[in-house]
């Protein structure tokens, strides 16, 4: 039986994160692919969240607005397109595509402060940050589904 406090500190995992100053969508994708990851944190020099990329968010800033807005004249665009954009967005600055609003939970919440972030925002995962705001890690849906294991014994081997 657990009898333990669940905090989100013990449960956290190791992040994925790039300094915001000078990083483009070319180090966004390298650094996702090298690293196998659908997102990454985007910190300032005190390594403080300032963002989050999301593979979402480099496909919205790939596809032409006027394709997001008529989607099925999609089939009718050239077989380049999609070169011809992602070589033309290639430099830009995260800041153009990065989601600034983001969620944090700090390293001391408890899980379930955790869990209905995730649940209410509808997240992935949320980076967990200490006093100063500095990231630490990040937690995710899955991590909650491993409490839920956790909490009900399951053998999980």
């Amino acid at each position: 039986m657990l009898n333990k406090p669940l905090l989100v500190r013990d449960y956290m995992h190791e992040t994925i994160s790039i300094r915001e100053e000078g990083a483009t969508f070319t180090d966004v994708i390298q650094l996702m692919i090298s690293r196998k990851r659908n997102g990454v944190f985007v910190v300032d020099q005190d390594n403080k969240v300032k963002g989050v990329i999301s593979a979402w968010d480099l496909i919205e800033h790939v596809v032409p607005d006027y394709l997001e807005s008529d989607k099925h004249l999609a089939p009718f665009e050239s077989e380049n397109v999609l070169i011809d954009r992602v070589r033309a967005v290639a430099n830009d600055p995260i800041d153009r595509f990065m989601t600034k609003n983001v969620h944090t939970v700090h390293e001391g919440s408890p899980i379930i402060e955790a869990a209905t972030m995730l649940s209410e925002h509808r997240l992935r995962q949320l980076p967990v940050v200490r006093d100063d705001g500095a990231l630490m890690g990040c937690i995710n849906r899955t991590d909650i589904k491993l409490i839920f294991a956790e909490i009900l014994n399951l053998n999980l081997s």
